[in-house]
């Protein structure tokens, strides 16, 4: 079993920062990722009360952060969901099997999600974990 096989719950990275009289620039090279990214998208809300994402992936890894405001998610393997709250210059990284759930804190926020494999209906599942 490698070592990426061994991890199963989402968990939180720290993004490299730094800020001179110009502003602020977060970033992570893709090599200290856990997966080679191959596909990128980003999500907007309709609304404050939308959400999005709402399902799991059997074997595509995503990497989530916030671009504009901050972002809630909520995921987890099944009976093991857990709320993550990601401020700018955070990201949180999702293993396979995991159901997720955006939420936005403002109708400004703006998530980035890049992710180990190109687009397939048949990689996703719906179904909300029982807690």
């Amino acid at each position: 079993m490698s070592d990426l096989e061994k991890i199963d719950v989402p968990y939180f990275i720290q993004l490299k920062s730094n800020s001179d009289s110009r502003g602020e620039i977060y970033f992570s090279e893709y090599g200290e990722l856990p997966f080679e990214p191959v596909r990128f998208f980003f999500l907007r809300p309709g609304s404050l009360l939308s959400a999005r994402g709402e399902h799991g992936h059997h074997t595509c890894w995503q990497l989530i952060f916030p671009v504009d405001d901050s972002i809630i998610i909520i995921s987890g393997p099944e009976g093991k969901e857990s709320q993550f709250n990601l401020p700018l210059g955070s990201a949180l990284v999702i293993p396979p099997k995991n159901w997720c759930k955006v939420l936005f804190s403002s109708k400004n926020s703006v998530a980035v999600i890049l992710a180990s494999h190109e687009y397939d209906p048949e990689d996703y599942f719906y179904s909300q974990p029982k807690l």
